[in-house]
């Protein structure tokens, strides 16, 4: 129906990635913090190991989906924030615990935030 949070607020796909950090270059790139990701909320499709180091999974290079989203972004509402991921991982623990269909990306720039 209509009431679904994604007929509401702009697809994350609307956001011009120039404007966005690549994950990479975030809080989405601490082995330590997407360990604990993985281990707290059972999403292992949320993060990627390569050798023994853990990321989170950002199809795009840009964005952080959510399980229950991860499948058609379209439906993901966009969390940004700025610095290098300033409260990026509660919202991820947050989005997959609770089901919610949310994509968490970080802003170039504190001027891009702001």
């Amino acid at each position: 129906g209509s009431q679904v949070s994604w007929n509401y607020f702009a697809r994350i796909s609307s956001v011009d990635t120039s404007r966005l950090k690549p994950c990479s270059a975030t809080a989405m790139s601490d082995d330590a913090a997407m360990r604990r990701h993985a281990r707290i909320t059972g999403d292992t499709d949320g993060v990627v190991v390569t050798g023994d180091i853990y990321s989170g999974r950002c199809d795009d290079g840009f964005w952080w989906t959510a399980p229950s989203c991860r499948a058609n972004t379209s439906q993901c509402v966009a969390y940004i924030t700025a610095g290098s991921g300033w409260g990026a991982e509660e919202m991820m623990q947050k989005y997959t615990i609770w089901n919610m269909p949310g994509a968490v990306a970080v802003a170039a720039s504190g001027g891009e935030y702001t």
